[in-house]
């Protein structure tokens, strides 16, 4: 199974590499490959369609499909940032990565969440960076709250996906919503 796995994914990264390569040349790189009418190749479409074609492989395990994702994730944010100096640039490149992989597979969004911010973390370029984390996962919740919503779920339902790991109070008096508050009269 190892062996498979690993020319698969090799083979998921060339044409990442390829595009990224031509994008980063300069001005003199020959223009970016459109795959539809107006729609432009960028490092999140080659992502989310690599993504989207390790989600959809019946023949892959769910552990299976989790690890090849996360790899792919990886290998998308370490070759997108080959040539990147600026923070900020670098930050703009992990969420559009982020959301791109998080609109091709929403059930795996802690993944990709996990993932995506353990390997900012490991970059130098964005290591020190503050608010990435968290700008991280807002994109997550809410292309997944997107997502759902997309999919047929009403708004707070959707909502409620992002809440769902909450913990309810345990005082005995609770009988509302995990977003409630409950005052009581100070002695």
């Amino acid at each position: 199974m190892i062996i498979k796995t690993k020319p698969a994914l090799l083979l998921l990264a060339l044409p990442l590499g390829a595009t990224l390569s031509a994008q980063n040349a300069g001005p003199t790189a020959a223009p970016t490959t459109q795959s539809a009418p107006g729609r432009q190749v960028t490092p999140g479409s080659i992502l989310a369609a690599q993504i989207q074609a390790i989600v959809d492989t019946k023949d892959l395990s769910d552990e299976s499909k989790q690890r090849q994702i996360a790899a792919a994730i990886r290998l998308a944010i370490v070759t997108g940032l080959t040539n990147v100096d600026d923070p900020t640039a670098a930050a703009h490149l992990v969420i559009e990565l982020t959301r791109a992989a998080t609109q091709a597979a929403p059930a795996y969004a802690e993944l990709i969440f996990s993932t995506v911010s353990t390997s900012a973390r490991d970059i130098p370029l964005l290591a020190g960076m503050a608010g990435l984390t968290e700008a991280v996962r807002d994109v997550v919740a809410e292309t997944v709250r997107t997502a759902a919503i997309a999919a047929g779920a009403s708004a707070p339902e959707a909502a409620g996906a992002e809440t769902e790991g909450a913990t309810t109070p345990s005082a005995p008096e609770y009988t509302g919503h995990v977003d409630d508050v409950i005052v009581s009269p100070s002695a």
